[in-house]
């Protein structure tokens, strides 16, 4: 797994290695424009989406009493 995160092949992942490799820009593409190009929060600003939506869902059920 090394190999396909390490792109200059020196046995360490920087987080720009991981941002760039193929297998996350594939599974995690940003798809919410939520700052401008100096970083500040400016949400549909300059039409670049740089940020990730994430959606969590859960169900509760009622919990048993017991004797």
């Amino acid at each position: 797994m090394l190999g396909v995160f390490d792109l200059d092949e020196d046995e360490a992942i920087t987080l720009d290695e991981f941002r760039n490799s193929f297998i996350v820009e594939s599974l995690l593409p940003p798809d919410v424009d939520v700052f401008d190009a100096n970083g500040d929060y400016c949400q549909l600003c300059d039409g670049v989406e740089e940020s990730m939506s994430v959606g969590i869902g859960f169900t509760e059920v009622p919990a048993l009493r017991l004797p």
